[in-house]
């Protein structure tokens, strides 16, 4: 009876490490959690501004968003339309499987910076 206790335990301490693994997204594991499960997406807002190294104002600035737009998404206040999607995953690099299902592989912070210093350097030239 004792062993079969010990092999039950083992075999669910081996499936809850298999379920870390498995949604794990070790590009965010630099947050203040160990670990993220199924990031959400405000979650994965957040993440792709700080990693860009933008404020929320700027960030709302370079995707064309009204002011406060980022703040609203990243507070869960308000969910985000199509289009403001469509146009943070053209500002960040990713898509938006990754960014509304998690399905794929997030992003690095340094993808993201470059991504964004390059389109902040091809919307300079066009306005000038």
């Amino acid at each position: 009876r004792g062993l079969l206790l010990v092999v039950v335990v083992e075999l669910a301490r081996r499936s809850v490490a298999s379920l870390k693994a498995a949604y794990l997204t070790p590009s965010l594991l630099s947050s203040k959690k160990s670990f993220m499960l199924r990031p959400s997406l405000s979650e994965k807002i957040r993440y792709l501004r700080e990693s860009a190294g933008l404020s929320a104002r700027h960030a709302d600035e370079l995707a064309g968003l009204t002011r406060g737009s980022s703040t609203r998404f990243e507070r869960t206040a308000k969910s985000p339309t199509a289009k403001a999607i469509s146009r943070l995953c053209v500002l960040y690099g990713v898509s938006a499987d990754w960014l509304l299902l998690g399905v794929g592989r997030a992003p690095k912070p340094l993808e993201i910076s470059r991504h964004v210093e390059s389109r902040r350097k091809a919307l300079a030239c066009v306005s000038l």
